[in-house]
């Protein structure tokens, strides 16, 4: 499929520069960073104290 065919659809974005600079133009009209973010940590249980041997 010609990728010029694409260019119609509102959802498809092309970038001017070519390669890793496209990419980032790409990235950055999607606004991709501001919608990514590091979830929040999963709680770990906190272990109870071993009781102490009688001594």
């Amino acid at each position: 499929m010609e990728l010029s065919q694409l260019a119609e659809l509102d959802r498809i974005y092309f970038a001017e520069p070519p390669h890793a600079k496209g990419i980032l133009e790409a990235i950055d009209h999607y606004d991709f960073f501001r919608s990514c973010r590091v979830p929040d940590p999963i709680p770990q249980p906190v272990a109870e104290p071993e009781p102490e041997a009688p001594a």
